[in-house]
């Protein structure tokens, strides 16, 4: 299934502009009612140090026009992207992806 969305737009900045602006966007439901007290939302993505370690991520891997398929998944740990803001698939694909 592909999405439109006004952030991933060709005639906008670069890859990791886009990516950042598309998260900065995002804020957890208000309408839906957690099954209780001691439930709360996992959301840093307004943490200054979350924001900080996205930046760094996606301006140094992501900084180009280059046409990307970005998958959005989660990462089920409280020490993965709920602290970093980063999706383990991308250090994955990063990490494994040939770069000659």
């Amino acid at each position: 299934m592909e999405i439109k969305s006004k952030y991933f737009q060709s005639n906008m900045n670069t890859m990791d502009k886009r990516i950042l602006s598309y998260l900065h966007q995002l804020e957890p439901p208000t309408d839906i009612e957690l099954p209780g007290k001691n439930v709360q939302w996992l959301y840093s993505l307004k943490n200054l140090e979350t924001c900080r370690c996205m930046e760094e991520f996606f301006s140094k891997y992501y900084s180009d026009t280059n046409e990307r398929i970005l998958v959005i998944g989660i990462n089920p740990g409280r020490f993965g992207s709920g602290i970093t803001g980063l999706l383990r698939l991308f250090y994955f694909l990063e990490k494994n992806m040939n770069h000659d």
